[in-house]
């Protein structure tokens, strides 16, 4: 009996790690290589996969690029560069809050012409719409 609950409970623990697994897969970043994405909020703010392991685009003001590496469940993106041109207005704090969304990114999953980047939770952070290449 004592057998029959520990395999059972064991097989409980796998059946919702795969389930929890497959809510939301990780996109392959090669797939989105030569892609171009911008915020539902704000157009201006951009997303390239310029690479395997390259991301660039503007912020609303300045343009950015930065590495983004992955393994099979997460990804990092690197140290972002920016150009440093003077933004009007509340466009400073805008956009330091997107590329703070950008370093919190551990997940990319797209979902027909829409992207989602996730915290390490599995949590929207900002959701991108595809672009024609610019």
């Amino acid at each position: 009996m004592t057998r029959f609950l520990i395999s059972l409970t064991l097989l409980i623990f796998c059946v919702q790690g795969a389930f929890a697994a497959s809510d939301n897969p990780q996109t392959d970043l090669r797939l989105l290589v030569g892609t171009y994405w911008q915020t539902e909020q704000n157009p201006q703010r951009t997303l390239q996969f310029v690479s395997e392991d390259g991301i660039a685009g503007n912020a609303g003001c300045n343009n950015y690029r930065s590495s983004i590496s992955s393994s099979s469940d997460m990804i990092i993106v690197g140290p972002i560069a920016t150009t440093k041109k003077l933004c009007a207005g509340d466009a400073n704090a805008a956009e330091t809050h997107f590329l703070q969304v950008l370093q919190s990114t551990r997940k990319v999953v797209k979902d027909g012409d829409r992207l989602e980047l996730l915290d390490e939770e599995g949590v929207q952070l900002i959701r991108l719409v595809q672009i024609l290449e610019k």
